[in-house]
């Protein structure tokens, strides 16, 4: 079957969201991940952010794994998204924007 390369964003908060999103990719429920590395410390428009990137059989599964990852991502951040990056070779890149609906605006008085 055709593989897939995900990316998901993981922006850093103060704590190690990577590691334990990592960790859950790897031992958690879910399709099995061919292979997965960390990206840290990068810098985008939004501060900075890690990524992990995984290979895995390019499946609708694998796509809603990565979904979910992405919102758990969200929720345990309090961030108001996650964002997942995919490649293949048939479809080119999609990227998902996954709403976190418990996303908590701090800031707001």
């Amino acid at each position: 079957m055709a593989q897939a390369r995900y990316t998901i964003h993981v922006p850093q908060t103060g704590r190690d969201l990577t590691s334990a999103a990592h960790h859950w990719l790897h031992y958690g429920p879910g399709p099995k991940i061919e292979s997965s590395h960390i990206h840290r410390d990068l810098e985008s428009a939004h501060g900075m952010m890690d990524h992990i990137v995984a290979v895995a059989e390019d499946t609708p599964e694998s796509d809603s794994h990565m979904k979910q990852l992405a919102h758990h991502i969200a929720e345990a951040g309090n961030l108001p998204h996650g964002k997942v990056l995919k490649e293949n070779g048939k479809a080119g890149i999609q990227t998902w924007t996954i709403r976190n609906m418990s996303y908590n605006d701090k800031s707001r008085p």
